[in-house]
């Protein structure tokens, strides 16, 4: 009988380990190639499909992956048919700071045949969730405007049919400032009830060259008086259009007041400049 030496028995025995751990090879994921996010409304009830979805959160059967900027290649440890299912993210009040799925949205869902290694292409089409409640549309293409001046307004307010100043459609609303007409305050001219607590966002197109505020009007829970309450200021553009979505729901109820609202617009300044608003959306989850 041949006797193995205790030393070569423990180095067969370490050098066997390291062959194991040698030989094994790390999972590849498949990976999901996102390059845009866009939306499709029903015109008629939903106002436009212009978007500015930033982000993407990504489920793989029901499990979170992860929340990604786009483009995106999102990595994927699964093989074979699965279920993906993508929320379309924004930057809360314009900020990066705060990126959220975008709670009025109806996640996008899709099944794919992952393979490792493998890049496939998906360019999620979102809706509107069916309890999204539109409280209000202002797309300036109605003969009478849901907005109106306030008595203090000096600025020149129209709505522009010029192709170079309208965003989409026919119309888009024009204000014009001077040194003389450097106050520009204009109001919904209705009340719109939003539920204490529930998601609520103000979505609009601008294009301005002097800074804009957007804020709200909420009546107190006496109905005796209405607080005025900045959400957001604006920066200039440089001649482009943006997108912003404001977050309203956090600020209603907050320091004794009501849902009832009422949003305005206002800009003071001695600069001569414009702003151009279009596609205003007051949309909740009640």
């Amino acid at each position: 009988m041949r006797i193995i030496p205790l030393i070569t028995l423990l180095a067969l025995i370490f050098c066997s380990g390291c062959s194991v751990i040698k030989d094994e090879v790390e999972p590849r994921p498949a990976y999901i190639h996102i390059p845009v996010n866009r939306l499709t409304a029903d015109s008629s009830n939903q106002g436009s499909s212009i978007s500015k979805f930033t982000d993407v959160w990504v489920f793989a059967e029901n499990n979170f992956i992860g929340a990604f900027e786009l483009p995106a290649n999102v990595p994927i440890l699964r093989n074979g048919t699965t279920n993906l299912r993508i929320q379309g993210g924004v930057k809360v009040n314009g900020t990066s700071t705060v990126r959220v799925p975008y709670p009025v949205l109806s996640a996008y869902s899709t099944n794919i045949d992952l393979i490792s290694g493998k890049v496939d292409t998906v360019s999620p089409v979102y809706q509107y969730s069916t309890i999204a409640k539109f409280n209000w549309i202002e797309d300036f293409e109605k003969v009478a405007s849901s907005l109106s001046t306030s008595a203090s307004n000096t600025a020149f307010v129209t709505i522009t049919t010029n192709k170079d100043s309208v965003l989409q459609g026919n119309k888009s609303l024009m204000v014009i400032t001077t040194p003389a007409k450097e106050f520009f305050s204009y109001i919904s001219i209705n009340s719109y009830t939003l539920q204490i607590g529930k998601n609520a966002y103000l979505e609009l197109d601008y294009r301005n060259t002097v800074p804009l505020e957007i804020g709200i009007f909420q009546v107190s829970n006496s109905g005796n008086t209405a607080t005025q309450k900045p959400l957001l200021g604006l920066n200039p553009t440089n001649g482009q259009w943006n997108k912003v979505y404001i977050n309203v729901g956090t600020e209603i109820g907050s320091n004794g007041g009501s849902g009832v609202i009422k949003i305005y617009f206002l800009a003071t300044t001695p600069e001569q400049g414009y702003i151009q608003l279009d596609n205003i959306k007051l949309i909740s989850i009640d």
